[in-house]
């Protein structure tokens, strides 16, 4: 953006020649002098080629080499080595100015009449011009002693803001910048002021000068992602290149974006402020820092969202520590607003970050086996960086319906009931923490100081409970003896022990506490089931889908018979329980099948549950439509009131599995003079939907 011009102008028709040769043989000031008092009045072509003068090649030389016995020097030589860094750091300054302020002044200032003499002058220069930003971003300018002059030379958002100006100013320096050879040389130039360092704090550069959420270095990758053509030379950039130099820029993309949420996390609000008072105005109203700050943090989780389209860059972003650093970013920022409505809407604009994060985990789980693996890791560095503290702070902010983030809130909880049961390795870390925060009763809403009367309390009550339940399915203590499974319906369960490698070696899908059940299995049902069953596993394989093992069949399994506990405390009143948690009345035994929904468990007679899942009770001429329907009818079949009787129950979960849903019927015995109704599991079947 231009520098603000004056109102009054010093040189109202002519520049005196005394300014234009201090220009031109003085420092910068003496430049900014000229440049303050520049109008259409007084505009030349002279000036033009005295803000390139200083920009020639042959001024980017290296410093003078430092001596190697510094105490033995001459004093004199110690003089005049002296004397040649001052020059150095002199000239340098004066080409920083001229080749951001300077030429950003230059376009403005311009009559009508003389603008394209001007833009013939300048295009000429633009590969200089970015040989002297990456001049400047290299350090070739040294500290002096006492000041930060070399912090300044490498900070990268005073070039970033001039490129910015000269594509947006005129179509001659977009054409020239974007759609020619020099595109390459500005994106190279792009990703290294986004992955460039201050060399004391080895802190990302975050500026606020272009106002607020367009930090000039993030903005300026930006450009090139919104764009198909520009987001592909990118990708050409960090992916296409010989194997180590594209590895090693990748990881410099992703430690910056790293890097700028931990700079984000120590800024001050004070130093946000000036940032902003020296923004130009162009029309924009005044933000709070809090505020500037967060939409900053939003606009740069666009810009990794954008980055991660490439399945080789998602990856890579999957493991690394970027979704714990934004989301402990969001947090202390989040904690920085003052209570009251003045900063309601920074704290709007973190809850949506915060569910964008999420989303975006999500949507990246569903590309590929691989980035479904990852997921979990994901989750876990969202809920190490503060994932649960940032819902508890929005819940608490937001405590009725109708308040504008209840329902991003309410989104957010239910991905963390959802993920709960997609990955066993997030349980227990996620307990862990949320028992660190807020008790062992941390599934009471209570504990996080929620009122029985919010939105939000049966929502962290059923989410925490289910976090619980999660990880004592992990537990091979307490649930052990719950943990065996065997696909023969008719397993005495005296042989029981889970073990993988009894898995049907063809089609991956049953498996077995020994072979004499494999063997009985084969004659009853899996005779007809292996090969469609194989079909679906080399399916999945083919399109790169995520293989379902027997151990997260084992977790999902032993986690519905966890949840169940639970919903069977109140299953006469299931559907408008007061206070989730707390058993109300043994239900009435009934031949009936529990559905554990989302939020509220249901319940429904067998005729209903068959026609809910579109089965049907095939005669042996009759081909099912999934090649368990056979077996999850058999299981159905089975189950008689005298079963109910004894407190045998079925009880059916749906988890989600990459893009798929999972759904797991199994079979239950409530286990007499158990605390809390627990159930041990007899059977389970699992289907794809």
């Amino acid at each position: 953006m231009p520098s603000p011009r004056p109102i009054y102008s010093p040189f109202p028709q002519r520049i005196p020649g005394h300014v234009l040769t201090a220009a031109r043989d003085g420092p910068a000031p003496s430049v900014a002098k000229l440049i303050s008092g520049l109008t259409h009045d007084n505009y030349t072509l002279e000036v033009v080629d005295l803000i390139l003068l200083p920009l020639h090649p042959d001024n980017r030389t290296p410093p003078p080499p430092r001596p190697r016995n510094l105490h033995r020097m001459d004093p004199a030589e110690e003089q005049r080595l002296l004397k040649q860094l001052q020059q150095h750091r002199v000239r340098g300054g004066k080409a920083l100015y001229c080749a951001t302020e300077g030429l950003m002044s230059l376009l403005p200032s311009c009559p009508t009449d003389k603008r394209e003499a001007t833009i013939t002058r300048i295009l000429p220069q633009l590969d200089n011009l970015l040989e002297w930003y990456i001049y400047f971003l290299k350090g070739q300018i040294p500290q002096s002693s006492g000041d930060d002059s070399n912090v300044e030379y490498r900070n990268p958002s005073r070039p970033c803001t001039a490129l910015l100006h000269l594509i947006a100013v005129d179509t001659s320096f977009n054409d020239r910048l974007l759609n020619s050879d020099l595109t390459d040389k500005v994106v190279a130039y792009a990703i290294a002021a986004w992955a460039a360092r201050g060399p004391r704090t080895n802190e990302a550069y975050i500026s606020f000068v272009m106002g607020h959420d367009k930090c000039p270095i993030t903005q300026l990758l930006s450009t090139f992602l919104s764009s198909d053509d520009g987001r592909q030379r990118v990708f050409d950039a960090i992916c296409y290149k010989p194997l180590y130099e594209s590895k090693a820029l990748r990881a410099m993309v992703i430690e910056g974006a790293v890097s700028r949420c931990r700079s984000v996390a120590q800024l001050s609000r004070k130093s946000v402020e000036d940032d902003l008072k020296v923004a130009p105005p162009g029309g924009r109203k005044k933000v709070p820092a809090v505020q500037a700050v967060l939409e900053y943090l939003h606009t740069l989780l666009i810009v990794v969202q954008k980055f991660s389209e490439d399945l080789v860059i998602s990856r890579e972003l999957m493991r690394s520590d970027f979704f714990e650093a934004i989301c402990r970013a969001l947090l202390v920022w989040v904690k920085k607003c003052r209570r009251g409505h003045e900063e309601a809407v920074p704290k709007q604009r973190a809850f949506i970050a915060l569910a964008g994060i999420q989303g975006m985990i999500v949507l990246q789980s569903q590309r590929s086996a691989t980035l479904w693996r990852l997921s979990a890791c994901a989750v876990e560095g969202t809920v190490r960086g503060g994932y649960v503290e940032l819902l508890v702070e929005g819940m608490l902010a937001n405590p009725s319906k109708d308040a504008p983030d209840s329902k991003v809130i309410l989104d957010t909880l239910e991905l963390l009931k959802l993920q709960s049961g997609m990955h066993p390795s997030l349980a227990g870390p996620l307990s862990w923490r949320m028992r660190e925060l807020y008790g062992d009763n941390y599934y009471n809403s209570s504990s996080v100081g929620l009122e029985k009367s919010s939105t939000y309390h049966k929502k962290w009550c059923s989410m925490a409970f289910d976090v619980l339940a999660a990880s004592f399915s992990l537990d091979n203590g307490e649930f052990g003896r719950n943990t065996f499974i065997c696909d023969n319906m008719k397993c005495p369960g005296d042989r029981r022990r889970f073990s993988p490698s009894l898995t049907c070696s063809n089609c991956h899908s049953m498996i077995y506490c020994s072979h004499e059940c494999q063997k009985e299995d084969w004659s009853a049902l899996h005779r007809d089931e292996c090969a469609p069953a194989r079909r679906e596993y080399y399916q999945a394989r083919h399109c790169d889908k995520p293989h379902y093992t027997q151990a997260k069949r084992k977790f999902h399994a032993v986690y519905t018979a966890r949840r169940a506990d639970w919903a069977t405390m109140g299953l006469g009143d299931i559907l408008h329980q007061e206070d989730i948690g707390v058993a109300t009345q043994t239900p009435k035994a009934q031949p009936a099948i529990i559905e554990l929904s989302l939020w509220r468990n249901l319940i429904h007679t067998i005729e209903e549950y068959i026609q809910l899942r579109g089965l049907s009770i095939q005669s042996n001429n009759e081909v099912p439509q999934y090649h368990l329907d056979k077996r999850i009818c058999a299981l159905l079949s089975s189950f008689t009131k005298e079963d109910a009787d004894m407190g045998i129950r079925l009880v059916e979960g749906a988890y989600q599995f990459g893009n798929r849903t999972i759904f797991i019927l199994a079979k239950l015995q409530e286990i007499p003079g158990e605390e809390a109704h627990a159930h041990e599991l007899l059977y389970s079947i699992m289907k794809f939907d």
